[in-house]
């Protein structure tokens, strides 16, 4: 028999091998929930959606989550939803995998104390649901949870029953010693573009580029936020291009692996290449980690990328949108998104910032300010403006500046930048 760790590892590899297919990982189902329109009845909305909790071994550390039974009209019922934590793994390719308690050797379930394991929620309706961390004594370095919401609709015709489900990951941080991050590359790999001559010198299917990969273990106890790079290097010497790698989920947790992989759409020269990969932690104290490979590009392959690449045309960050206008009362605050896309064939690294020389910068915050996008992916950018309570009434404005760096020939990476302008009124 299968201990639990097996079965929810199990679980990451059937993932891999339906990739492609109809199949989605768990967490794509239950997130799913919340972006398309179910009936009436199921609008529980749960946030936040992953929190970070530190404790001392032996304590215990509180942290909070908030269900929500959305209002949607006159149809919105009375929703009673079901509270429980379990275990989640996360795969190479970034993807989720849910089993049973103590499902894996950092799991923190055992320690997790819920206020309630059933509430109901009157249409409307918000509640906070109150939790505990409960580490022993010999616990290190991070661990791991999710809090489970279940709500069941009703029956429909033929008695099925839909059942929605969310998750909330709580990672926890037993701060025993100060513990350095510690990624370890695995394995690399260099695919050269190929394309069909019998279709025109057509680019195969995956679209031309070089696409580069690497398999990154973390080897520590604590976990990191990977920030990965490949450069290239013609004849060995002369830097050629640099590229920025993407990983679906970029947060490595201790024991794990990850792929992370970037595309250079634009041709390079003929010649022999040294790639030297290396990733290091974002924002914390750790080690970088280092490898190499070689590869070789000949004229046929020039000629035909560089065709290729001229017949595409250059396309690059797009962001929406580029102007949002609202207004708000003193003390009050306001969500909203803003969209970014990759439109070109390379991989894209984004840094999102407030300008601070703006009158109303102090009361604007993004999240997140990071992150990779693979050619083609969009994602949402969340912007929190709060204004503050003594704020006087008048026009005020922020601006949101989205910066990419592209995979580029040459010594450097492709960069530009859109704004989003925020004008807003206080008033009285």
């Amino acid at each position: 028999m299968l201990s639990p760790a097996h079965m929810i590892r199990s679980r990451c590899s059937r993932s891999r091998r339906l990739a492609g297919s109809t199949a989605w990982p768990l967490l794509a189902l239950v997130l799913l929930v919340f972006v398309t329109p179910w009936p009436a009845f199921a609008g529980v909305a749960v946030s936040p959606l992953q929190q970070q909790v530190t404790v001392r071994p032996g304590q215990t550390a509180e942290f909070e989550l908030t269900l929500n039974n959305v209002q949607r009209g006159t149809r919105t019922q009375t929703a009673r939803v079901r509270i429980a934590a379990t275990d989640f793994a996360v795969c190479r390719e970034g993807g989720l995998a849910f089993g049973e308690q103590r499902g894996h050797e950092r799991s923190a379930t055992p320690w997790l104390q819920l206020e309630a394991e059933e509430v109901s929620l009157r249409p409307g309706e918000k509640r906070t649901m109150r939790g505990t961390v409960s580490p022993p004594l010999e616990a290190d370095g991070d661990y791991w949870a999710a809090v489970m919401v279940t709500l069941d609709g009703p029956r429909q015709a033929g008695g099925v029953q839909v059942v929605l489900r969310t998750a909330s990951a709580v990672f926890v941080r037993v701060t025993r010693h100060t513990r350095l991050a510690r990624p370890q590359v695995t394995s690399v790999q260099v695919e050269l573009p190929r394309f069909d001559a019998a279709a025109g010198g057509e680019a195969a299917s995956p679209p031309a580029g070089l696409r580069l990969a690497l398999e990154v273990l973390n080897d520590g106890l604590v976990s990191f936020t990977g920030d990965a790079t490949a450069t290239l290097y013609l004849d060995g010497r002369r830097q050629a291009a640099t590229v920025p790698l993407h990983s679906r989920r970029r947060r490595v947790l201790p024991g794990d692996s990850r792929i992370f992989e970037g595309v250079l759409a634009e041709p390079v020269p003929p010649g022999d290449y040294v790639v030297r990969f290396a990733v290091a932690p974002e924002g914390m104290e750790g080690r970088r980690a280092f490898a190499q490979s070689r590869f070789s590009v000949d004229e046929k392959l020039a000629a035909e990328w560089k065709q290729v690449s001229a017949r595409e045309g250059p396309t690059g960050l797009r962001v929406k949108p580029e102007l949002v206008e609202m207004r708000l009362n003193p003390g009050r605050f306001t969500s909203f998104s803003i969209g970014t896309s990759n439109e070109s064939g390379s991989t894209m690294r984004m840094r999102i910032r407030v300008q601070p020389d703006a009158m109303a910068a102090d009361w604007l915050a993004v999240s997140p300010e990071s992150f990779t996008l693979a050619p083609g992916m969009h994602r949402a950018v969340s912007a929190r403006l709060a204004v503050p309570p003594r704020a006087s009434p008048g026009e005020y404005e922020a601006v949101i500046r989205v910066s990419a760096e592209s995979a580029a020939v040459g010594p450097d990476t492709a960069d530009e930048s859109r704004t989003v302008r925020i004008v807003f009124q206080v008033s009285e």
